[in-house]
């Protein structure tokens, strides 16, 4: 099975989220995109955010619709900071293909213009391929 993360607060989710991963199960073949719901980013303040309970609620009704697009909640209970690694880690120990053709570009991108926004990018680099 293909399945594409698509990872993010969704503060609030809108429906430019479910265009871009409608355009990741097409231009990727994928069999499935998760929408993986950040609880506690560490490159932002989530003073002002709408409650998790709350945002997790508008990803399910958003998506409701959409057989192919799905919802992950591990990072929503889980506590302390929610690091991308670590999440990957979890689903590629299921033995999910998560296919990410365009992170390592990304991540260099992002290097060049600001500090690096991932914590362990070799890691994370490593369980998205």
């Amino acid at each position: 099975m293909r399945i594409g993360i698509y990872g993010g607060t969704f503060n609030p989710i809108h429906n430019t989220h479910i265009d871009i991963a409608r355009a990741a199960l097409e231009q990727f073949s994928l069999d499935k995109v998760y929408f993986l719901v950040a609880g506690n980013p560490p490159h932002k303040d989530t003073a002002e955010n709408i409650p998790d309970a709350c945002r997790l609620e508008m990803v399910k009704l958003a998506i409701a619709n959409q057989p192919k697009i799905a919802i992950d909640e591990r990072e929503i209970y889980r506590t302390g900071k929610s690091y991308s690694y670590i999440s990957l880690t979890e689903i590629k120990g299921r033995r999910d293909r998560f296919i990410a053709r365009s992170l390592p570009k990304c991540v260099s991108e992002v290097k060049k213009t600001r500090p690096p926004l991932f914590n362990n990018e070799r890691t994370l680099l490593s369980v998205s391929v």
